[in-house]
């Protein structure tokens, strides 16, 4: 993730601590396979891998 926005404030690369939360909207970088997978996760589609 490279950028959290949070109601009016932007966070650049946020730790990895940082929970996401309703409406936050989140900036992300990579390729088109982990973007999909990292949506997947995120809402809970599909059924994750080893890999994840």
């Amino acid at each position: 993730m490279t950028a959290l926005v949070r109601g009016e404030h932007r966070q650049r690369y946020p730790a990895a601590s940082t929970e996401v939360q309703a409406d936050d909207v989140l900036v992300l970088l990579g390729t088109q396979d982990n973007l999909e997978r990292v949506e997947r996760r995120l809402t809970g589609a599909g059924r994750a891998t080893t890999e994840d």
